[in-house]
């Protein structure tokens, strides 16, 4: 035990004090219930049973109670201007998905980027992001919001509404009245089930004395026997975890502290600091590898990607344009990851050795290069098969690239941090796609 568990006077260890919520933190855990219910109908009618098409009206209310209740507690908090883009992008894609708008991606895909856009929302909006505005620290954003805070506050939720129950119940004493709420409390329940039970009992015998009356009560009972009483309660009991997960995510960033996250960033990068091994030379050398191959297959694709643009088709179009379009992506995205390492192990990088900067920039044109033979294999696509949304899928895969090369080219030749503009073209981007 730390020793700020004991009395300096007396030795002995110091009670744990007792748990407490604000008065926003308690009306809050009370609110959740709602927009969890519907996401618990959301998530077993509409996309596990898919018998219910009203699931996106349900979307609609989860997405406007969570929304609601992140303004509630964090608006006193600093906002950036980031944020509100971000909240764009989080209603272009909501309503997209609720009114069944634009035809460019699939109703899972919109899914997956309204839960992706609300969550980073609330990370922005609620100032909780690692480096205090989108960045390289991403990855760990994404750890926060998904698995580190809501797992750890897991329970918060329920530890708020039981400090509602017994702050209520303390007030009360103190008042000097719970004795006598309790008995009223008592007194009106055997009231209410003397006057159920006699209820029931002069409704039958009415029944008995007329048959217009009989036939009046059973048409009225048979309007309930089909009322789904044990779904209603299967999704109440749904939407349990699911609040406390949501509210371990609200709550828990909201106990987190600035502080906290921001000190966790920190560390965060100061061990990536201590990765920086490698001798720049040797990063240098790998790169220009990687370069001078990727050089040589320029050499051999350049006359195709001419032909491309001129409209000029290969024996097989179909098979060259789209499994080398996608194998070009993928390279792209290995070379970013390639030089992601580079960053983060080169010994010595804040003498910024040039020979490792012209390396890296070398490596950036190559992939802008690729970023180009793609596009043109998939003008080729386009022009040999016609245009579809997949295919704008496709085109805003190779700009977000592109913009990706030029942000990471400025960063290493200036040192300005450029991926949150990176990030922000990015959704922007994927999100007004939704609306088409």
């Amino acid at each position: 035990m730390s020793e700020m568990n004991y009395d300096p006077m007396t030795g002995e260890p110091l009670a744990r004090p007792r748990f407490t919520a604000s008065f926003e933190e308690k009306l809050a855990a009370f609110l959740l219930l709602i927009p969890a219910y519907f996401y618990a109908k959301m998530i077993s009618d509409g996309l596990i049973l898919q018998h219910d098409p009203a699931w996106r009206v349900d979307l609609a209310i989860f997405l406007v109670g969570i929304i609601g209740l992140s303004v509630y507690l964090f608006f006193r908090e600093k906002h950036r201007v980031e944020s509100l883009l971000f909240f764009a992008c989080l209603l272009a894609s909501g309503i997209s998905t609720v009114f069944q708008l634009g035809e460019v991606w699939l109703d899972y895909q919109k899914l997956l980027f309204v839960h992706g856009f609300l969550l980073y929302w609330i990370l922005s909006f609620s100032n909780r992001l690692s480096l205090g505005e989108s960045g390289c620290l991403l990855p760990l954003d994404a750890l926060n919001v998904l698995f580190i805070v809501p797992f750890k506050r897991y329970f918060l939720w329920v530890r708020s509404m039981i400090s509602a129950f017994r702050d209520r119940a303390a007030q009360t004493r103190e008042e000097g009245q719970e004795k006598k709420r309790g008995s009223a409390v008592l007194w009106s329940f055997l009231a209410l089930l003397a006057s159920a039970v006699l209820f029931a009992i002069a409704v039958s015998l009415l029944s008995r004395a007329d048959q217009s009356f009989s036939f009046l009560m059973r048409h009225f009972t048979d309007l309930f026997q089909g009322v789904p009483y044990g779904r209603y309660i299967g999704y109440f009991f749904m939407s349990l975890p699911i609040a406390a997960y949501v509210y371990g995510i609200l709550g828990g960033f909201r106990r987190e502290g600035i502080d906290r996250v921001r000190g966790r960033g920190n560390a965060f990068l100061r061990g990536l600091l201590r990765l920086r091994r490698v001798p720049p030379l040797s990063w240098t050398v790998l790169l220009l590898i990687f370069s001078a191959v990727y050089i040589v297959f320029f050499s051999l694709q350049w006359n195709w990607v001419i032909d491309a643009f001129h409209g000029i088709c290969p024996p097989d179009p179909r098979t060259y344009a789209r499994e080398s379009f996608f194998a070009l992506i993928w390279v792209s995205l290995i070379n970013f990851i390639l030089l992601g390492i580079t960053h983060n192990s080169a010994r010595d990088l804040e003498k910024k050795s040039r020979i490792l900067t012209a390396a890296k920039i070398l490596l950036l044109l190559c992939n802008v290069v690729f970023c180009v033979i793609a596009g043109s294999k998939l003008v080729l696509y386009i022009v040999t098969h016609g245009f579809t949304p997949l295919r704008l899928q496709s085109s805003w895969l190779v700009v977000t690239l592109f913009l990706a090369c030029v942000a990471a080219a400025i960063n290493i030749l200036s040192g300005k941090k450029t991926m949150k503009y990176w990030m922000l073209a990015a959704s922007l981007l994927l999100s007004g796609l939704c609306l088409f």
